[in-house]
């Protein structure tokens, strides 16, 4: 299922955050769950694997047994790859293993031979085959950054922290950690490193210092043009943000209910994702559920989603929430 998209914006893109989440929701879409795995077969070298366990462990530890499933796939086929720390970690086994997918609000059962590598950490899915389309990383786009300065650096905290401070300009350590998802020690300690280059600055702000490095002059020498259109968000709080309307609205989507109970699912999803919206800098502020009352309240909550979609894949590629049919062809799941 290979494509291409026109993004309507400049955002860099921070993988570790992405990864989970993208691949918690493509267990709705087979097709777009194996072109992740195919993606990553591809580009595994460029992640971030001590990290990705990072934040799995902080923001998402229910997801970890999948992505456990996912490193021992790639390591199977690429042995001496990092991504054997994770696949070799340890964890409980679901003795009851479950179906992968769900299409339509509806287990998709495998046929008759199922994926041992899935099977042993609790997901019942056919053999895993990619096609072997995906293409390298395009190290000359601006949003492929952080991959520009692993390159460079190397995949380590030190490349992102780069990364970091190009798009962002400045930042204190205890900042940049809680960005990043890594410890304040391990950034504070690549900080005072990287200011002994005179290439990265420091300055005392009240009781903590501040780094920065000059964007005008980094930019341009990583991507050899003058104008690099490049901007920082929060991948990581968005993607919570994101990964907590998922989990609390796709469970309930098929589900008969009525709109005072869809309106209760949908505030409380909505306080949940809130302030890692807010803070994840896409420029998206839902609205305060307090003065709408009961039912009243789903009309904002899907007025706040066509926001949240418009700001993600750009305006006029998002059609009315409203007009999504609720049953559809099972043979046929688009």
């Amino acid at each position: 299922m290979a494509g291409s998209t026109s993004l309507s914006s400049d955002w860099f893109i921070d993988p570790e955050p992405l990864i989970p989440f993208s691949l918690d929701v493509a267990r709705q879409d087979p097709r777009v769950f194996d072109e992740i795995l195919d993606w990553l077969l591809k580009n595994s070298e460029w992640i971030n694997v001590k990290r990705l366990v990072s934040l799995l462990r902080a923001d998402g530890p229910d997801r970890l047994p999948l992505m456990q499933a996912v490193a021992e796939t790639i390591t199977s086929r690429q042995p001496n790859s990092r991504w054997k720390q994770m696949s070799s970690m340890e964890q409980d086994r679901n003795p009851e293993p479950k179906p992968l997918f769900s299409i339509l609000g509806r287990p998709w059962e495998p046929g008759t031979a199922e994926d041992s590598t899935f099977l042993a950490h609790g997901f019942r899915r056919s053999p895993v085959s990619t096609r072997g389309m995906s293409h390298e990383v395009t190290m000359a786009n601006p949003r492929c950054l952080v991959f520009k300065t692993r390159s460079l650096f190397g995949v380590t905290i030190r490349a992102d922290v780069v990364a970091c401070l190009a798009t962002r300009g400045k930042g204190h350590p205890s900042g940049i950690s809680r960005l990043l998802g890594v410890s304040q020690k391990q950034v504070q300690d690549t900080l005072v490193e990287m200011a002994k280059s005179d290439l990265v600055y420091v300055r005392q702000m009240g009781r903590r210092n501040e780094y920065w490095l000059d964007s005008k002059r980094w930019l341009p020498f990583l991507f050899g043009q003058e104008d690099v259109p490049i901007q920082w968000i929060d991948w990581r709080a968005l993607a919570r943000g994101l990964g907590t309307l998922w989990l609390l609205t796709s469970t309930t989507s098929q589900k008969p209910m009525s709109d005072y109970v869809a309106s209760s699912v949908a505030r409380k999803a909505m306080r949940d994702a809130r302030e890692d919206l807010l803070t994840s800098g896409i420029g998206v502020d839902p609205k305060d559920d307090r003065p709408y009352r009961s039912e009243a309240y789903l009309d904002v909550f899907v007025a706040d989603m066509e926001q949240i979609a418009e700001r993600l894949v750009g305006a006029g590629s998002v059609g009315p929430l409203r007009g999504v049919p609720q049953q559809a062809d099972a043979a046929d799941p688009r």
